[in-house]
């Protein structure tokens, strides 16, 4: 259904509604650029150090230490889902810089010497920094599950969660994380 700026769609009992005009932003390109290489890799010691020592574009975010410690967590439990992991590198005029995976390699280089896992390894080119600027921004737009989702959704369909609601929930994961 189309009114407007707008369109609605409803599928399997969910509506959804995304807006038909694009905003522009000044000194943006369009996306461009060329995979070099998309493969499975070994994430060991050596090669997550290898990864955190490569530069990093101007805008990319801190490491944040307590998205380390959870995969770190997450890894000594035997509970680390490899699959959406993704190291990406982007090439610009010869030189290679981190696009996204930091902080899976940091969790990585905390673990015992011989730990490893296999993960996704994508290898960018582009020709300019405004293209880089779009690859780095499109990246990872993922959104990522809060701890109280988590939860959530281990609790999902049992008796233990039959009256607990999200916001209930979220008190209660905040209160266990003290």
């Amino acid at each position: 259904v189309e009114t407007g700026s707008t369109q609605t769609k409803k599928l399997s009992g969910t509506t959804v509604q995304v807006a038909q005009a694009l905003s522009s932003v000044v000194g943006t390109t369009a996306l461009d650029f060329e995979i070099l290489s998309d493969r499975k890799i070994t994430l060991n010691h050596q090669k997550a150090e290898e990864y955190i020592d490569l530069p990093v574009f101007a805008a990319e975010r801190p490491v944040n230490d307590t998205h380390v410690q959870e995969l770190f967590d997450e890894m000594r439990r035997g509970n680390f889902n490899p699959l959406p992991v993704v190291l990406a590198t982007v090439e610009l005029n010869g030189k290679v810089y981190k696009l996204n995976g930091q902080h899976t390699c940091w969790a990585v280089s905390f673990m015992p010497k011989d730990y490893s896992v296999q993960v996704r390894e994508v290898k960018c080119r582009v020709k300019t920094e405004d293209e880089m600027r779009m690859l780095y921004r499109t990246w990872d737009r993922l959104m990522v599950r809060t701890d109280a989702h988590a939860v959530h959704v281990m609790l999902a369909g049992s008796s233990v969660a039959e009256n607990i609601g999200p916001s209930h929930l979220s008190c209660l994961v905040a209160g266990l994380k003290r």
